[in-house]
Protein backbone atom coordinates (compact mmCIF):
# COMPACT_ATOMS: atom_id res chain seq x y z
CA UNK A 1 0.00 0.00 0.00
CA UNK A 2 3.00 2.32 0.30
CA UNK A 3 3.08 2.48 -3.49
CA UNK A 4 0.09 4.82 -3.79
CA UNK A 5 1.85 7.34 -1.54
CA UNK A 6 4.97 7.14 -3.73
CA UNK A 7 2.86 7.56 -6.86
CA UNK A 8 1.10 10.59 -5.36
CA UNK A 9 4.46 12.11 -4.40
CA UNK A 10 5.76 11.72 -7.95
CA UNK A 11 2.62 13.26 -9.44
CA UNK A 12 2.86 16.11 -6.92
CA UNK A 13 6.34 16.82 -8.27
CA UNK A 14 4.88 16.86 -11.76
CA UNK A 15 2.26 19.38 -10.61
CA UNK A 16 5.13 21.54 -9.32
CA UNK A 17 7.05 21.32 -12.59
CA UNK A 18 9.93 19.30 -11.13
CA UNK A 19 9.50 16.41 -13.59
CA UNK A 20 7.27 14.90 -16.24
CA UNK A 21 6.05 11.34 -15.97
CA UNK A 22 6.99 10.98 -19.64
CA UNK A 23 10.64 11.73 -18.78
CA UNK A 24 13.18 8.93 -19.23
CA UNK A 25 14.31 7.53 -15.89
CA UNK A 26 17.93 7.93 -17.01
CA UNK A 27 17.50 11.71 -17.14
CA UNK A 28 17.62 11.60 -13.34
CA UNK A 29 19.54 8.34 -12.83
CA UNK A 30 22.24 8.42 -15.53
CA UNK A 31 24.07 5.43 -14.02
CA UNK A 32 21.22 3.10 -15.00
CA UNK A 33 22.26 0.57 -17.68
CA UNK A 34 21.67 1.05 -21.41
CA UNK A 35 18.75 -1.41 -21.28
CA UNK A 36 16.85 1.28 -19.34
CA UNK A 37 17.16 3.91 -22.11
CA UNK A 38 13.46 3.82 -23.05
CA UNK A 39 12.00 3.41 -19.56
CA UNK A 40 9.97 6.41 -18.42
CA UNK A 41 8.77 7.40 -14.98
CA UNK A 42 5.25 6.46 -16.08
CA UNK A 43 6.40 2.93 -16.92
CA UNK A 44 7.65 2.56 -13.33
CA UNK A 45 4.39 3.96 -11.93
CA UNK A 46 2.32 1.44 -13.91
CA UNK A 47 4.58 -1.64 -13.55
CA UNK A 48 5.19 -1.71 -17.29
CA UNK A 49 8.94 -0.97 -17.34
CA UNK A 50 10.11 -4.50 -18.10
CA UNK A 51 12.60 -4.59 -15.21
CA UNK A 52 12.62 -7.45 -12.72
CA UNK A 53 13.16 -7.25 -8.97
CA UNK A 54 16.84 -8.21 -9.36
CA UNK A 55 17.65 -5.50 -11.93
CA UNK A 56 19.04 -3.35 -9.11
CA UNK A 57 19.68 -3.59 -5.37
CA UNK A 58 18.67 -0.96 -2.86
CA UNK A 59 20.91 -0.35 0.15
CA UNK A 60 19.47 1.77 2.99
CA UNK A 61 21.64 4.62 4.21
CA UNK A 62 22.53 7.08 5.10
CA UNK A 63 23.41 7.59 2.36
CA UNK A 64 21.10 5.17 0.59
CA UNK A 65 22.39 3.59 -2.60
CA UNK A 66 20.89 1.93 -5.65
CA UNK A 67 23.25 -0.47 -7.40
CA UNK A 68 22.20 -1.44 -10.91
CA UNK A 69 22.63 -4.83 -12.57
CA UNK A 70 23.17 -4.66 -16.31
CA UNK A 71 20.72 -7.31 -17.46
CA UNK A 72 18.17 -7.51 -20.29
CA UNK A 73 14.61 -6.36 -19.72
CA UNK A 74 11.87 -8.98 -19.41
CA UNK A 75 9.93 -7.10 -22.11
CA UNK A 76 10.02 -3.74 -23.86
CA UNK A 77 8.73 -0.78 -21.79
CA UNK A 78 4.98 -0.32 -22.09
CA UNK A 79 4.49 -3.68 -23.77
CA UNK A 80 3.18 -5.67 -20.80
CA UNK A 81 2.34 -5.41 -17.10
CA UNK A 82 4.41 -7.15 -14.44
CA UNK A 83 4.25 -6.23 -10.74
CA UNK A 84 7.64 -5.40 -9.25
CA UNK A 85 8.62 -3.76 -5.98
CA UNK A 86 11.88 -2.54 -7.49
CA UNK A 87 10.11 -0.12 -9.82
CA UNK A 88 8.69 1.77 -6.84
CA UNK A 89 12.01 1.66 -4.99
CA UNK A 90 13.56 3.32 -8.04
CA UNK A 91 10.83 5.98 -7.93
CA UNK A 92 11.62 6.80 -4.31
CA UNK A 93 15.34 6.96 -5.05
CA UNK A 94 14.66 9.17 -8.09
CA UNK A 95 12.48 11.47 -5.97
CA UNK A 96 15.30 11.97 -3.49
CA UNK A 97 17.71 12.95 -6.27
CA UNK A 98 15.25 15.50 -7.66
CA UNK A 99 14.24 17.21 -4.40
CA UNK A 100 17.51 16.83 -2.47
CA UNK A 101 15.58 15.45 0.50
CA UNK A 102 14.93 12.02 1.96
CA UNK A 103 11.85 10.16 0.77
CA UNK A 104 10.64 9.98 4.38
CA UNK A 105 11.09 13.72 4.88
CA UNK A 106 9.32 14.60 1.64
CA UNK A 107 6.34 12.35 2.34
CA UNK A 108 6.00 13.68 5.89
CA UNK A 109 6.20 17.31 4.81
CA UNK A 110 4.11 17.16 1.64
CA UNK A 111 1.60 14.33 2.16
CA UNK A 112 1.17 13.46 5.83
CA UNK A 113 1.45 16.87 7.48
CA UNK A 114 -1.00 18.71 5.18
CA UNK A 115 -3.62 16.02 5.83
CA UNK A 116 -3.03 15.82 9.59
CA UNK A 117 -1.67 12.25 9.38
CA UNK A 118 0.32 12.45 12.61
CA UNK A 119 0.40 8.69 13.22
CA UNK A 120 2.10 7.73 9.94
CA UNK A 121 5.72 7.47 8.93
CA UNK A 122 8.60 5.28 7.82
CA UNK A 123 8.84 2.04 9.79
CA UNK A 124 11.93 1.47 11.91
CA UNK A 125 12.67 -0.92 14.75
CA UNK A 126 15.13 1.64 16.14
CA UNK A 127 12.57 4.43 16.50
CA UNK A 128 10.27 4.21 19.51
CA UNK A 129 6.73 4.35 18.13
CA UNK A 130 4.02 4.38 20.85
CA UNK A 131 1.27 1.76 20.37
CA UNK A 132 3.15 0.07 17.54
CA UNK A 133 1.73 -3.38 16.82
CA UNK A 134 3.92 -6.47 16.83
CA UNK A 135 3.74 -8.83 13.87
CA UNK A 136 2.63 -12.46 14.09
CA UNK A 137 2.23 -15.40 11.72
CA UNK A 138 0.64 -18.86 11.91
CA UNK A 139 3.05 -21.53 13.14
CA UNK A 140 2.84 -25.29 13.52
CA UNK A 141 1.74 -24.99 17.13
CA UNK A 142 -0.36 -21.86 16.75
CA UNK A 143 0.34 -18.15 16.40
CA UNK A 144 4.02 -17.20 16.62
CA UNK A 145 6.02 -13.99 16.63
CA UNK A 146 6.96 -13.15 13.06
CA UNK A 147 10.56 -12.58 12.09
CA UNK A 148 11.89 -9.02 12.28
CA UNK A 149 13.51 -8.26 8.93
CA UNK A 150 14.95 -4.90 7.96
CA UNK A 151 11.76 -3.23 6.74
CA UNK A 152 13.84 -0.32 5.42
CA UNK A 153 14.63 -2.52 2.42
CA UNK A 154 11.05 -2.02 1.24
CA UNK A 155 11.69 1.74 1.12
CA UNK A 156 9.21 3.56 -1.14
CA UNK A 157 7.61 0.29 -2.20
CA UNK A 158 6.49 -0.94 1.22
CA UNK A 159 7.98 0.62 4.36
CA UNK A 160 5.32 3.02 5.62
CA UNK A 161 3.23 2.48 8.75
CA UNK A 162 -0.11 4.08 9.56
CA UNK A 163 -3.45 3.73 11.36
CA UNK A 164 -7.01 3.33 10.18
CA UNK A 165 -7.77 6.93 11.22
CA UNK A 166 -4.83 8.35 9.31
CA UNK A 167 -5.62 6.28 6.24
CA UNK A 168 -9.16 7.63 6.28
CA UNK A 169 -7.65 11.12 6.28
CA UNK A 170 -5.58 10.03 3.30
CA UNK A 171 -8.58 8.76 1.33
CA UNK A 172 -10.61 11.87 2.09
CA UNK A 173 -7.71 14.22 1.29
CA UNK A 174 -6.54 12.46 -1.86
CA UNK A 175 -9.94 11.99 -3.45
CA UNK A 176 -11.19 15.29 -2.06
CA UNK A 177 -8.65 17.15 -4.20
CA UNK A 178 -6.51 18.44 -1.32
CA UNK A 179 -3.18 17.14 -2.67
CA UNK A 180 -3.09 16.78 -6.43
CA UNK A 181 -4.42 18.73 -9.37
CA UNK A 182 -7.45 17.28 -11.11
CA UNK A 183 -5.19 16.24 -14.01
CA UNK A 184 -2.76 14.38 -11.76
CA UNK A 185 -5.52 12.71 -9.74
CA UNK A 186 -7.05 11.52 -12.99
CA UNK A 187 -3.69 10.09 -14.06
CA UNK A 188 -3.25 8.40 -10.67
CA UNK A 189 -6.49 6.42 -11.02
CA UNK A 190 -6.60 5.77 -14.77
CA UNK A 191 -5.55 2.18 -15.61
CA UNK A 192 -2.85 1.74 -18.23
CA UNK A 193 -2.55 -2.03 -18.62
CA UNK A 194 -5.39 -4.18 -17.33
CA UNK A 195 -6.88 -2.73 -14.15
CA UNK A 196 -3.68 -1.16 -12.76
CA UNK A 197 -3.21 2.60 -12.68
CA UNK A 198 -0.44 4.28 -10.63
CA UNK A 199 0.04 2.37 -7.39
CA UNK A 200 -3.66 1.48 -7.36
CA UNK A 201 -5.99 -1.11 -8.85
CA UNK A 202 -9.14 0.31 -10.43
CA UNK A 203 -11.94 -2.15 -11.11
CA UNK A 204 -15.66 -2.74 -10.79
CA UNK A 205 -16.87 -5.06 -8.02
CA UNK A 206 -20.54 -6.03 -7.98
CA UNK A 207 -21.31 -3.06 -10.18
CA UNK A 208 -19.42 -0.55 -7.99
CA UNK A 209 -16.25 1.28 -9.06
CA UNK A 210 -13.49 0.43 -6.56
CA UNK A 211 -9.99 1.94 -6.22
CA UNK A 212 -7.97 -0.43 -4.08
CA UNK A 213 -4.64 -1.91 -3.06
CA UNK A 214 -3.67 -4.45 -0.46
CA UNK A 215 -0.39 -4.81 1.39
CA UNK A 216 1.52 -7.83 2.64
CA UNK A 217 4.65 -7.97 4.74
CA UNK A 218 6.14 -10.32 7.29
CA UNK A 219 3.70 -10.29 10.21
CA UNK A 220 1.37 -7.69 8.72
CA UNK A 221 -1.42 -7.48 6.15
CA UNK A 222 -3.67 -4.66 5.01
CA UNK A 223 -6.31 -3.69 2.49
CA UNK A 224 -7.72 -0.28 1.62
CA UNK A 225 -10.51 0.35 -0.85
CA UNK A 226 -12.30 3.51 -1.91
CA UNK A 227 -15.62 3.63 -3.74
CA UNK A 228 -15.62 7.10 -5.39
CA UNK A 229 -19.21 7.03 -6.61
CA UNK A 230 -20.47 6.65 -3.03
CA UNK A 231 -17.51 8.25 -1.17
CA UNK A 232 -17.07 5.07 0.89
CA UNK A 233 -13.68 4.09 2.32
CA UNK A 234 -12.92 0.63 3.71
CA UNK A 235 -9.62 0.25 5.60
CA UNK A 236 -8.50 -2.98 7.28
CA UNK A 237 -5.17 -3.50 9.05
CA UNK A 238 -3.99 -6.74 10.66
CA UNK A 239 -0.84 -7.81 12.46
CA UNK A 240 -1.27 -11.50 11.61
CA UNK A 241 -0.37 -12.93 8.22
CA UNK A 242 -3.25 -14.40 6.25
CA UNK A 243 -6.03 -13.44 3.86
CA UNK A 244 -8.46 -12.05 6.42
CA UNK A 245 -7.83 -8.38 5.55
CA UNK A 246 -9.06 -8.79 1.98
CA UNK A 247 -12.00 -10.91 3.13
CA UNK A 248 -13.05 -8.32 5.71
CA UNK A 249 -12.59 -5.45 3.23
CA UNK A 250 -14.84 -7.16 0.67
CA UNK A 251 -17.44 -7.99 3.33
CA UNK A 252 -17.48 -4.44 4.70
CA UNK A 253 -17.71 -3.03 1.18
CA UNK A 254 -20.77 -5.16 0.55
CA UNK A 255 -22.35 -4.14 3.86
CA UNK A 256 -21.69 -0.47 3.13
CA UNK A 257 -23.61 -0.87 -0.13
CA UNK A 258 -26.49 -2.61 1.63
CA UNK A 259 -25.56 -6.00 0.17
CA UNK A 260 -25.06 -9.34 1.86
CA UNK A 261 -21.32 -10.07 2.27
CA UNK A 262 -20.03 -13.01 0.27
CA UNK A 263 -17.97 -14.21 3.24
CA UNK A 264 -20.57 -15.10 5.88
CA UNK A 265 -17.94 -16.07 8.45
CA UNK A 266 -16.66 -12.48 8.60
CA UNK A 267 -18.60 -10.32 11.02
CA UNK A 268 -18.56 -6.54 11.38
CA UNK A 269 -17.08 -6.64 14.86
CA UNK A 270 -13.89 -8.17 13.43
CA UNK A 271 -12.55 -4.74 12.45
CA UNK A 272 -9.32 -3.91 14.28
CA UNK A 273 -8.99 -1.14 16.83
CA UNK A 274 -8.07 2.29 15.50
CA UNK A 275 -5.28 2.34 18.09
CA UNK A 276 -3.25 -0.35 16.32
CA UNK A 277 -0.38 0.79 14.12
CA UNK A 278 0.62 -1.66 11.45
CA UNK A 279 3.29 -1.74 8.78
CA UNK A 280 1.83 -2.04 5.32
Amino acid sequence: MTKQFTAAAILLLEDRGKLKTSDPVKRYLPDAPASWDNITIYHLLTHTSGISDDAAKYQPGPPDLLRFNDKPLDFQPGERWSYTNLGYIVLGYLLERIVGQSYEGFVQENLFKPLGMNDSGMFSYVTVIPRRASGYWPGRGGIENAERPDFRLGFSAGSLYSTTEDLLRWEEGLFGGKLLSATSLHKLITPFKGDYACGLYVRHVNGHLMIEHDGNNIGFNSDMAYYPEESIAVIVLANLNGTVTSEIARALGALAHGEAPRTPSVRKETVLSKEVRVIH
